[in-house]
């Protein structure tokens, strides 16, 4: 009895470490991590937009894409921060994959933008509106249609990089 209960015991505890480590390694299936190549237009863009701007942004190894289907629906995007060590701060955006696959490619851009906004801006939103009742801001919390913002693509650049 004392062996067949050793034995018993001793299996349990492998597989509880099994299954711990396990879910350490595959993070609980929630976010699936893609390199930032498929960002990788929309990174650009932000970049030279910027430099037209006379802005320097910095767009670096600590700055991670991933997709994630567990996001709610509302929510295009987040763009979050590790507590780690300040000059390690990995910035990640998460993008929500079942909203990204029907989005158009201005969406897309000011999704990203707005997240870039965040995470490498340090910008907040900005809810604010002007006389006709539009956004100011790519960093409104809602999303700019896509007729709004080409009509006005220059003034919201300026103001995303420049403020105003």
């Amino acid at each position: 009895f004392f062996i067949a209960y050793s034995i018993y015991f001793r299996y349990y505890i492998d597989m509880k470490y099994l299954i711990l480590v396990t879910l350490v390694l595959v993070g609980c299936g929630k976010a699936e991590s893609h390199d930032n190549s498929e960002f990788s237009v929309y990174i650009e863009s932000f970049r030279n937009d910027a430099l037209a701007q006379g802005v320097s942004v910095e767009l670096d190894k600590n700055l991670k894409f991933q997709y994630s289907k567990d996001l709610p629906d509302k929510t295009l995007a987040t763009c979050s921060k590790a507590p780690v060590a300040p000059e390690n701060h990995l910035r990640t955006v998460t993008v929500n994959l079942n909203r990204w696959v029907t989005m158009s490619e201005t969406a897309r851009k000011l999704t990203i933008y707005h997240e870039l906004g965040h995470c490498v801006l340090y910008r907040g939103h900005n809810d604010n509106k002007n006389s006709n009742g539009w956004p100011v801001s790519i960093m409104n919390p809602q999303l700019l249609s896509t007729s709004m913002y080409i009509g006005n693509e220059t003034t919201y650049i300026r103001e995303l990089f420049l403020g105003f």
